[in-house]
């Protein structure tokens, strides 16, 4: 029941459906790359879908730019972009410029905008929601380094003082720091997998790269995409 419990946090969440959906996208990506030379009829049914989850992905994302700009002003409010804390807030605004051309992209594949004849604005707009993607990424990898260091301050700190034992009083105090700590770490992980993701579309744009292939972008995104359902199912579920 505690487990079932869990799931339906995690589910109710907007973060942890977007999540398990990314994870069956790439999954199916990555299994369209495998089986095309062998399973022709299977790798366009996992195309399919990997481009359906795709779509259902970019309508879960309305609102997340209004999201991210309001943490990022609630941050200059409280003083948060003093020092180095400009990066994340700087991180965030080029995640709300992907999700922000993300929603531009899908009015296009849902025909509410048409590309015109000998026009390229959907490759433009796919090639800078890539640009910001990663940009958001890398800003992200040095925000959460940034992070870290500061949080791994604070638990030394506590450690000196002893709130790391059993007996102590502050012990809570030090496993919760503890876990902050972790999910920076796996969100550093996240990121830096995802920053080959990101810049496939930008390599194939300007370079006519084949580097990147379905399947090993489908693999990549299948991994960072468990570490993102793994961060979405704690938030969910704290305690």
């Amino acid at each position: 029941m505690e487990l079932g419990q869990k799931a339906v946090n995690f589910l109710a969440t907007t973060r942890g459906r977007d999540k398990l959906f990314r994870t069956l996208q790439y999954f199916c990506r990555m299994l369209s790359g495998l089986l095309r030379t062998r399973l022709a009829s299977t790798a366009d049914r996992s195309s399919k879908l990997s481009a359906s989850m795709g779509i259902t992905r970019k309508v879960l994302r309305f609102g997340l730019p209004l999201d991210l700009m309001l943490q990022i002003i609630r941050r200059y409010q409280a003083g948060g972009n003093q020092g180095l804390g400009w990066v994340r807030s700087l991180s965030q605004f080029f995640g709300a410029l992907y999700f922000l051309s993300d929603h531009i992209l899908y009015a296009y594949k849902i025909g509410l905008m048409v590309e015109r004849p000998k026009s390229s604005i959907v490759s433009a707009t796919d090639v800078f929601n890539n640009l910001v993607w990663l940009l958001e990424d890398v800003l992200c990898i040095v925000a959460d380094a940034i992070d870290v260091h500061n949080v791994q301050l604070k638990l030394q700190e506590m450690r000196d003082k002893g709130l790391h034992s059993k007996q102590s009083e502050g012990r809570k105090q030090y496993v919760d720091t503890l876990k902050q700590n972790n999910l920076l770490l796996w969100d550093i992980v996240r990121a830096a997998g995802d920053v080959p993701v990101s810049t496939k579309q930008i390599i194939i744009f300007f370079l006519d790269s084949t580097k990147f292939s379905s399947t090993f972008v489908g693999a990549i995104g299948v991994v960072t995409s468990l570490i993102g359902c793994y961060q979405a199912w704690l938030r969910a579920n704290p305690s």
